[in-house]
């Protein structure tokens, strides 16, 4: 059975982007904003054993998201740009909100536009050009 997971975040800070690298391997520079929300299954193998996740891609702008998110997932990353301080302080108020107590793992990205950003003692996650996005993942088991 496959874990439920949430991508959470304002618009453009990275969330669709990072699932379609995730699931093609390819960027597309082209900015189309998620409308509602969007699944997509996903799964890695982690030391020969097959990892299952539905991946819950919510809009981050406010006219195209829900005010309530009625599944009952438990599993939450939230997204945030590391050139934006508004976004930054969305992700551990707005959306850390929305999350109501389910486990939450704060993913910073757009590090490399932002050369003053200390992603070495980063709290969370700070994804990088070449870096094992499974590891987001790996931290829900």
């Amino acid at each position: 059975m496959a874990k439920n997971i949430l991508f959470l975040g304002d618009g453009g800070v990275g969330k669709t982007t990072f699932i379609q690298q995730l699931l093609t391997s390819k960027h597309t520079p082209k900015y189309n904003p998620t409308l509602g929300f969007e699944v997509h299954p996903y799964h890695f193998y982690d030391n020969g054993v097959k990892k299952k996740f539905d991946i819950y891609d919510f809009a981050g702008q406010e006219v195209y998201s829900h005010k309530h998110y009625p599944l009952d997932i438990s599993n939450v990353v939230i997204f945030y740009d590391s050139t934006s301080n508004i976004s930054k302080n969305n992700a551990y108020a707005r959306w850390t909100d929305i999350a109501n107590g389910a486990k939450i793992l704060y993913v910073c990205t757009k590090t490399d536009l932002s050369p003053g950003v200390d992603t070495e003692n980063l709290k969370n996650i700070s994804l990088k050009q070449d870096c094992d996005y499974n590891k987001i993942f790996k931290y829900f088991n």
